[in-house]
């Protein structure tokens, strides 16, 4: 037989007596009967509970395996916890020196009972230490305890423990003691190493709940509560955990999964976390606005913190908030040991849309807000300092960037874009430009608040060009300039339909400066003011600008403290060209008049609405024209065609004057035209409607005398001493539709003067029978006239 195979023999048969000695042992030492008598008192002393077991089976390498084993509830007959199987493996080496230690113990699908009781403490809370006085001594008396029985027997030095799909049945009385919540979780599994009870050791944690995965992984000291662990959670439905939450939401939630990444450091006085937590698919009704709903709203939180227990101080050195696709940002700190949490916070806002945020917002909350369409990017932070209860006073400073904000209203969308910095009370505007349609301004601002709550600041406003009839009201709400054919309001509104009045806490002064500001067709250029606002006042001073190639200057001041609001001020124009004044004040007025302009005006009022303003305004003034053309006006071809004369349809004229006085929807005036053909003085009043009650004298030069349709006997009657016809008339109805007529006692008035005279210095009427015979022959001339 050859040498190898001699040594191989040799092996196997040391092999077999090792393997028969050992079993010898195993036999001898670790006997069922012996694992009995010597576990279950150890047990039953350590968890003070009744513990049974079934069978218990011992194999050379596999170890102990103890079958069936429960555990019942302190003091009452119910199951506490339940496991298939036990295995309790040894190590074989110290087996082969002939001792029996017992570094791993395997639970197989194990069913545990958690409860809570009504008075917030669980089932099992006699089982962990304490930090309270005494605690210490209980668990050395404890450990020794158990040391000294198994000394006597054989070494149990667990090293790990296994838990294999279990089931852990949690109980909860504390919130309904008569109907307790119930919660199971699955496929639990626990592995544990290097166990101790006085240092850290390593454990992973998994388990189903609601058919979501948890696991939970890192190191955890038993004795002082503290650890570091990582923290996974599937998408959770968390409606079933509504019990625990429903009185910290401010709502109802309809539906809602949670996910969490997280890690997790406990130590006896600091708790540090960071991580991600999701919150998506949420439907959520709000509870004091019932009307206002979030509907598959997506939450997402990144954060690390660090909560001190002992000082209640909370850093929060990262959190990013996603909500619905808009990001903000926030970091800084909190000291709540006080019931007024005192903070010091960054709010980071990230390119937040405001399209996205009004859509993501509930529509019952945004819905009175949806017309003005807003949109645009907002950057920037915000700083937080001061106690919570400070309301607007935690705001300390501030950089917010606007990328084209844009809001729409009525008939016109306004936008702004550039810089706002808030900083130790002082606000500024950077670059900030103001637009609508194709316009816009640049507004520098300064300001803060002052400490009796009233801001006060100063800014500069600057535009090449506005356009302020695209700010105006749309005709369609029932608001439209002024216009003399407009027919009468049928029904009038009253100041409490008007705006206001407005109380405006603040003191701002300022300059405003515009290179061509348009109203209709009517151009301002080169426009500078000085204005301000205090105690609800705006005053506008030293109004300055180029009107119709001529000068305008003009003051005023508006209260706006009362209803419909209330102003008062002054106006000139000089040199200015009259066509184009009127028709940008009446872009209806189709007449043709050309001429220098020189208006001097005062004004007062109330109301903004068409009817307030017109039934409110005062204007007192008075005006000239000179070296001007007029034609095309319904009253000018109305008087041309009563006095026949197509010569009167156009005037050209070296002064047009007068005075006016407007009231209650009344004007009052009285004007002078001069010409080299016609004289005319229009005397009387004009409504706002149109309506006009005027007294024309009008004189024409003989060559118009000539061509008009008068009676003979009225026209030689009519002449002056250098050969003009001077004709007194009357003008009613409208405007658009003038009534003429001759002034019959005028006339006659006239006439008689100038027929007495006559008579005078022919007959000298010494009798009474005389002057009969004069009267007679003054009525048969007025008669011949008027053609009767």
């Amino acid at each position: 037989m050859s040498t190898p195979v001699k040594f191989s023999i040799y092996i196997v048969i040391a092999v077999v007596i090792c393997a028969v000695v050992l079993s010898v042992t195993v036999k001898t030492q670790v006997t069922p009967e012996k694992v009995r008598k010597t576990l279950l008192p150890i047990l039953e002393k350590t968890l003070d509970r009744k513990v049974d077991f079934g069978e218990i089976s011992i194999g050379l390498f596999t170890g102990i395996v103890v079958s069936d084993l429960s555990v019942k509830q302190k003091n009452a007959k119910d199951i506490f916890f339940t496991v298939e199987s036990v295995e309790l493996h040894y190590r074989f080496l110290s087996l082969l020196l002939g001792d029996i230690i017992f570094d791993r113990v395997y639970f197989d699908r194990p069913v545990i009972s958690c409860i809570r009781l009504a008075e917030n403490q669980y089932n099992f809370s006699d089982l962990l230490p304490t930090n309270s006085p005494g605690s210490d001594i209980k668990t050395s008396l404890i450990k020794s305890k158990i040391s000294g029985v198994l000394s006597s027997t054989f070494n149990l030095l667990i090293k790990e423990i296994i838990i294999n799909d279990g089931t852990l049945q949690f109980i909860d009385k504390l919130k309904n003691p008569t109907s307790p919540f119930r919660y199971t979780l699955n496929n639990l599994n626990i592995k544990a190493r290097q166990i101790a009870f006085d240092k850290s050791f390593p454990v992973d944690f998994s388990a189903i709940v609601n058919g979501a995965n948890i696991d939970i992984s890192g190191r955890y000291d038993l004795s002082q509560r503290v650890g570091d662990l990582t923290i996974h959670l599937a998408p959770l439905d968390v409606l079933p955990f509504a019990p625990y939450y429903r009185d910290s939401f401010p709502g109802k939630i309809g539906s809602g999964n949670l996910a969490l990444k997280l890690e997790v450091d406990l130590q006896p006085h600091l708790i540090s976390s960071k991580g991600m937590i999701v919150f998506d698919d949420v439907d959520l009704v709000f509870r004091n606005q019932p009307d206002a709903a979030l509907k598959n709203t997506s939450f997402t939180v990144d954060y690390a913190v660090n909560y001190d227990v002992a000082k209640q101080y909370l850093d929060v050195s990262t959190l990013l908030l996603n909500f619905n696709g808009i990001n903000l940002g926030a970091e800084g700190n909190a000291t709540h040991s006080t019931t007024d949490p005192f903070l010091v916070f960054t709010l980071y806002l990230k390119k937040i849309d405001l399209r996205e945020v009004m859509q993501s917002i509930p529509a019952d909350l945004t819905r009175k807000y949806q017309k003005y369409s807003f949109a645009g990017l907002v950057d920037g932070q915000i700083d937080l300092r001061g106690n919570l209860s400070s309301g607007t006073q935690l705001l300390k400073s501030g950089n917010l960037h606007l990328s084209d904000i844009r809001a729409s209203t009525e008939n016109f969308r306004a936008g702004v874009s550039g810089d706002i910095v808030y900083e130790n009370n002082l606000l500024q505007t950077q670059n900030l430009k103001l637009q609508y349609g194709d316009q816009q301004a640049m507004l520098q601002f300064k300001g803060a608040t002052l400490p009796e709550g009233i801001f006060q600041g100063d800014f500069i406003l600057t535009a090449d060009a506005l356009d302020i009839e695209k700010l105006l009201i749309s005709q369609k709400n029932g608001e439209k300039e002024f216009d003399v054919n407009d027919p009468p309001v049928q029904r009038q509104r009253t100041l409490s339909e008007d705006i206001g009045p407005f109380n405006v806490p603040v003191n701002i002064n300022g300059d405003v400066a515009i290179n061509r500001l348009l109203y209709n067709n009517l151009q301002f250029d080169k426009m500078t003011a000085r204005m301000s606002l205090k105690d609800n006042y705006l005053v506008i001073n030293n109004l300055d600008g180029q009107l119709a190639e001529g000068q305008l200057k003009g003051s005023a001041v508006i209260n706006l403290a009362v209803q419909g609001l209330a102003y008062q001020g002054g106006m000139t124009v000089n040199q200015s060209k009259a066509m184009p004044l009127i028709t940008g004040l009446f872009p209806s007025f189709e007449k043709n008049i050309s001429g220098v302009v020189q208006i001097q005006n005062t004004f007062s009022g109330r109301g903004t609405k068409f009817e307030n303003f017109l039934r409110h305004l005062n204007l007192n003034g008075k005006f000239s024209l000179i070296n001007g053309e007029v034609s095309g006006a319904s009253l000018q071809d109305e008087l041309a065609d009563f006095l026949g004369s197509p010569d009167l349809k156009t005037l050209s004229f070296e002064s047009l004057t007068g005075q006016y006085d407007f009231k209650n929807g009344t004007a009052h005036f009285n004007s002078r035209l001069d010409s080299s053909t016609a004289k005319v003085n229009p005397v009387g009043t004009m409504k706002s409607d149109g309506q006009v009650d005027l007294s024309l004298d009008i004189s024409v030069a003989p060559e118009i005398l000539e061509k008009i349709k008068v009676n003979s006997h009225l026209k030689n009657t009519i002449l002056d001493a250098n050969g003009w016809g001077n004709l007194p008339l009357l003008v009613q109805g409208s405007l658009t539709h003038p009534q003429f007529s001759y002034d019959s006692v005028a006339l006659q008035n006239r006439l008689a003067k100038k027929v007495s005279q006559k008579l005078v210095e022919e007959v000298a009427p010494a009798h009474q029978e005389d002057k009969e015979s004069v009267k007679k022959m003054l009525d048969n001339t007025l008669n011949k006239l008027f053609g009767k």
